[in-house]
């Protein structure tokens, strides 16, 4: 599943909703933030619930940290 420019600091609660729904499939994100477009990949099964912050979505940080990310 490919989620393509993101123009947001992360993924709010809805997005987060939506993408655990569907964990049998890889999820490719990319986004810019600061004029440098990125991509990162989660893997397949991974439970995104598990890095959900204080108001229900997870911020790119987060998930860099986690899955790293590759300039495009």
């Amino acid at each position: 599943m490919s989620v393509p420019n993101l123009a947001q600091t992360g993924l709010s609660a809805s997005i987060v909703a939506a993408l655990a729904s569907k964990n049998d499939v890889p999820i490719n994100l990319t986004y810019t933030v600061g004029g440098i477009t990125d991509k990162l990949v989660i893997p397949a099964g991974f439970n995104l619930l598990t890095l959900l912050n204080a108001y229900g979505g997870i911020n790119f940080a987060k998930l860099i940290a986690v899955f790293g990310a590759s300039v495009v």
